[in-house]
């Protein structure tokens, strides 16, 4: 752990080679065990938050049904007691299952079956399959997608899982009447690939830590939603994919936020 000194190494010419190699290395060492550790409590705070989410509805779950077996509740609030141990389940379930779907996409061996797609055809047939549950919450789709193929290397399992976080996310934290975007263009060498919505807006200081594990948002639109991990598996699955994910200063004209994504576009052989 201690520094080499090397930096300035004022010996035999010859060995001037080796010096400036030992020290790159002794750099190189020095970034991968600071990386390491930013990771290591990265986990450490994960495992924590997981910990503290699950605790809540754990307790519930147990004091509702200690109450119930030992006969504390009168029969008239029996059946509102089942209901909040089956909620209460249901939200531990959802939790550890978004867990587990985070971990996956930590793992080095995560299976990726890019392959190539039409990303418009794509997001066409996932908003058509959304429309009208959404309508009937008075969350209304729209898409603003070029006829010609846009092509792009992708798996098209894992991408809907960007369109449905993206798309839940905006539905659970905006009022009725609501409006979602899908927006697809080519640029250059990449496909944009924007969801944006006329809601209450992202506060700036909030834009970066909305992809960080367990930020539900909260402080930026109001009331508890989710695990707190839908952003940050989105987050994942497009870097898994090669490109980038931002919420944009300077979302599209007429809406407050904007999710863009760039992906490398593809070319047919």
């Amino acid at each position: 752990g201690k520094p080499s000194g090397l930096e300035a190494y004022q010996g035999p010419s010859e060995f001037h080679a080796i010096a400036s190699r030992f020290v790159e290395m002794e750099e190189a060492l020095k970034r991968s065990e600071a990386e390491r550790m930013r990771l290591d409590g990265e986990r450490r705070q994960l495992l924590a938050d997981i910990s503290h989410d699950l605790k809540t509805p754990a307790s519930v779950i147990r004091g509702t049904a200690q109450a119930l077996q030992d006969g504390m509740l009168p029969p008239e609030k029996k059946e509102a007691a089942l209901d909040t141990i089956i909620r209460k389940a249901e939200q531990v379930s959802s939790l550890l299952g978004a867990f587990h779907e985070y971990s996956k996409l930590e793992h080095p061996s995560m299976p990726v079956n890019r392959k190539l797609v039409d990303m418009g055809e794509l997001i066409r047939e996932y908003f058509a399959g959304r429309y009208q549950e959404l309508e009937l919450n008075e969350i209304y789709l729209e898409a603003d997608i070029p006829e010609e193929p846009c092509l792009a290397m992708a798996d098209p399992q894992l991408f809907l899982r960007v369109l449905e976080n993206l798309v839940n996310n905006g539905a659970a934290y905006n009022p009725p009447g609501t409006r979602i975007l899908a927006y697809l263009r080519k640029e250059g060498d990449w496909l944009r690939i924007s969801v944006a919505d006329d809601g209450r807006g992202i506060p700036e200081e909030m834009r970066e830590k909305l992809f960080e594990p367990f930020v539900t948002g909260d402080e930026a639109r109001t009331g508890k939603h989710g695990s707190g991990l839908g952003l940050a598996i989105t987050k994942k699955i497009v870097l898994l994919h090669e490109g980038t994910i931002q919420v944009a200063a300077d979302p599209l004209p007429g809406w407050r936020t904007e999710f863009r994504i760039y992906l490398p576009a593809g070319e047919r052989d």
